[in-house]
């Protein structure tokens, strides 16, 4: 490369400088200003996406133009999950003030990202519950959210709890609305300890019966909270994808539930007839669904839905090997792309005996120097079969075909395959993918890069997990570490401990990414061979660092039986047990703080921001897998079932 071209004067550097700043300012001031249309502030989401698509410390502005990567910075720091993520491990980052003058600008144009954003002063912590468990509700006889499944949890104050914060669950279980009712989503309000007097928590938000099929997998919600998207599937049939604007107080229990009182149906994008969200009449509910154009008509039971907040698209995948795009979900006309070639278009066959697991979408944050035509899925097939193929498909997200397509082969054996989507790091420009039984019968992780050039693997243990193994999370010292796309920490995974699931610290180390081979195992979580649920991690960082006086990291797992004498302190026996752990400083070592029964074991499990403003915040929400008596005789919520359930972080 020619050295003319780099022969820039000091004062146009500097001009650059402030514009690249002030745009990067500016958009993320847009970003907070829109905020959700029914709350103060932007809110935050934490939906299951948010647990696979993560970024460690991107470096700053300096780092980004030394190292001929500003593009991609500004990418990243622009994104929306990006924002959310800091929103909500970090108080400091909540909030933006009016563009600073230019020596403030480049005062902070030499600092970490997370200085750049005011300081408030976050309010008094209140006293945390220390129940078992503080409310369950019925989400109606057999219906659960299912193993590996995430209710979804809307915050509308970054700053503040709000007693209209909710959380949505699918039920799991065919929707009806004749004889026995029953609803296909439901969500909860009023959810803290502090919203109300009389101790009636939560109260029924809205429940809606959207179809006789069943929404099996994770549901999404849209940036401002006001609509959730899902999967719905028949015994036989498609699937169908539910788009659902809601309004409060429209159904009021999973036996109760109401039919939006709009409904609309979509086809393929090139359908004509297809209705927009601007014909959905104000302050009513609509929903608007779009049946999966595949030429099979196949279901979905094995595959959540992303949601890109860029381009307004949805990904998922089927029962049989077809990926699918929608677009204008939450904001325009909603349709699945289709048509454009067997290699090329929409849907996509990316496996011709096997399920689909939840895809990943990367919006091409490397864009440029490389094609800067659209994002990156990844995705992998579930069920048996082995030698799979993990896969790419480049270019979805900037036009309606598909412009590349790589796979690499993944090395598992002959049982559950790769059952839960994989974690991206853009900034690190690595893939982690979860693989139960490889050929050598162990359940591991493998890291690829982007490009899926390669790929290496961590093994957990000896032998594969009984049933699934799920996702892991990585640890605060890895998304806070100072090196700038070469983080160091660890990826914190439920493993087999040669018969028991125990925890696996995998180090993560800088630019040599993850730790291959052997790990040596942490804590053990249950006496008996069972699965875990996706491991979860949260800072409770109300201060400067969560492992200060101030706070401190936890994970948070739970296997879904235990011995008649359990290993772990506050379990009970034949009961799955929810567990809270603290890690040190560094990541590498997990303490046991509390353990309590839940049967079956948790689904996902999603948590509070840092917000403490109202006493019963800091908490856990998941579903549990079995069912027991859940609520208050003579509430909404009561009965015996698959409970949605809140509880402590620090004594679930």
């Amino acid at each position: 490369m020619s050295r003319n071209r780099w022969r820039f004067s000091k004062s146009t550097i500097a001009v650059g400088v402030f514009a690249l700043a002030v745009g990067l300012l500016a958009a993320l001031t847009a970003l907070i200003a829109g905020g959700p249309a029914t709350g103060p502030g932007m809110g935050l989401v934490d939906d299951w996406t948010h647990h696979h698509l993560v970024f460690s410390n991107p470096g700053t502005a300096a780092d980004a133009l030394a190292q001929g990567r500003v593009e991609q910075w500004y990418r990243i720091v622009n994104d929306p999950r990006y924002i959310m993520q800091q929103m909500k491990r970090n108080p400091r980052q909540r909030a933006l003030a009016t563009a600073p003058d230019f020596s403030t600008l480049a005062t902070r144009l030499s600092a970490p990202i997370r200085d750049w954003w005011p300081i408030r002063k976050p309010p008094a912590p209140t006293p945390r519950e220390t129940l078992k468990r503080d409310w369950s509700m019925d989400l109606g006889g057999s219906a659960k959210v299912g193993a590996g499944r995430f209710p979804a949890k809307y915050s509308f104050s970054t700053t503040t709890a709000s007693c209209t914060d909710f959380v949505v669950y699918n039920t799991g279980v065919a929707g009806s609305n004749t004889g026995t009712k029953q609803a296909n989503v439901i969500a909860y309000d009023n959810i803290y300890s502090g919203c109300s007097s009389d101790g009636n928590v939560p109260k029924v938000y809205w429940s809606y019966y959207t179809g006789t099929g069943a929404a099996v997998t994770s549901v999404v919600l849209s940036g401002n909270g006001t609509q959730v998207a899902f999967i719905e599937s028949p015994s036989s049939g498609a699937a169908t994808l539910r788009i659902l604007k809601w309004v409060a107080s429209q159904g009021t229990d999973f036996s109760a539930p109401v039919a939006p009182t709009n409904l609309y149906t979509n086809g393929a994008t090139t359908a004509s007839g297809n209705t927009a969200w601007s014909t959905c009449p104000s302050g009513q509910s609509c929903m608007i669904s779009v049946a999966f154009q595949s030429p099979d008509a196949n279901p979905d039971t094995t595959s959540s839905p992303f949601y890109d907040y860029t381009n307004d698209a949805i990904y998922v995948g089927d029962s049989k090997g077809y990926l699918h795009k929608f677009t204008g979900v939450f904001l325009g006309t909603p349709g699945e792309v289709t048509g454009g070639g067997t290699s090329s278009g929409w849907p996509q066959q990316m496996s011709s005996t096997n399920p689909l697991a939840s895809p990943v979408y990367d919006p091409n944050y490397k864009c440029p120097p490389t094609n800067c035509s659209g994002g990156t899925v990844f995705i992998g097939p579930t069920g048996s079969g082995g030698g799979q193929n993990f896969h790419s498909i480049a270019g979805v997200g900037g036009s309606s075909n598909i412009t590349t397509y790589s796979s690499t082969p993944i090395v598992n054996g002959s049982s559950t395959g790769i059952v839960d989507g994989p974690i991206l790091d853009p900034s690190a420009s690595r893939v982690y993918v979860f693989v139960n039984d490889d050929t050598g019968g162990n359940a591991g992780v493998w890291q690829l890069p982007e490009s899926l050039a390669s790929a290496t693997e961590a093994t957990l243990g000896t032998g594969s997990l009984s049933g699934s193994l799920y996702s892991g999370s990585f640890d605060n010292a890895y998304f806070t570490s100072a090196s700038s796309s070469s983080p160091t920490g660890h990826l914190w995974v439920c493993g087999n401990s040669g018969g028991d699931p125990a925890l696996y610290p995998i180090p993560i180390s800088g630019s040599s990414g993850m730790t291959t081979g052997a790990i040596t195992a942490g804590p053990v979580v249950s006496g008996t061979a069972t699965p875990c649920s996706p491991v979860t991690e949260f800072c409770t960082n109300s201060g400067a660092a969560c492992t200060s006086s101030a706070g401190a990291d936890y994970i948070f797992v739970s296997p879904q039986t235990q011995p008649s004498s359990s290993p772990v302190t506050g379990c009970t026996a034949s009961e799955g047990c929810v567990q809270s752990y603290t890690l040190n400083t560094s990541g590498s070592t997990a303490t046991l703080l509390k353990a309590g029964a839940f049967p079956g074991g948790a689904s996902g499990m999603v948590v509070d921001t840092q917000n403490t403003s109202t006493s019963g915040t800091l908490q856990l929400y998941f579903g549990i897998l079995s069912t027991e008596s859940c609520g208050i005789s003579g509430d909404p919520g009561y009965g015996t079932g698959g409970c949605a359930i809140q509880a402590s972080q620090t004594a679930p």
